[in-house]
């Protein structure tokens, strides 16, 4: 596999762990306010539900990352084609 393929490979599962981490925090959310409106006071609930979200701040990082790393090869690809298409020829010898 290539670094490309790779890095695409690692955004799908950015995305994948993203949703997930959001469906998490919607359900935690949920939770707690539950317990909090029959008088239940929920700090673990609280404090677990700031992990996922300060979690999920990462993972949003880490996509902005993988992104950054595939327009980067992408753009060498893109160069190394291109220079390979057109090969530069030296300019001629100016005898004079």
């Amino acid at each position: 596999m290539s670094g490309l393929e790779q890095e695409r490979s690692d955004l799908r599962l950015a995305d994948r762990h993203i949703v997930e981490g959001e469906s998490r925090i919607a359900q935690q959310e949920a939770l707690v306010g539950r317990l909090e409106s029959e008088g239940f006071p929920a700090p673990e609930g609280e404090r677990l539900l700031q992990t996922l979200r300060e979690t999920l701040q990462l993972w949003r990082q880490h996509r902005t990352q993988i992104l950054m790393r595939i327009g980067y090869l992408e753009a060498e690809r893109l160069h190394a084609s291109t220079a390979r298409a057109h090969p530069k020829t030296p300019p001629p010898l100016h005898r004079g």
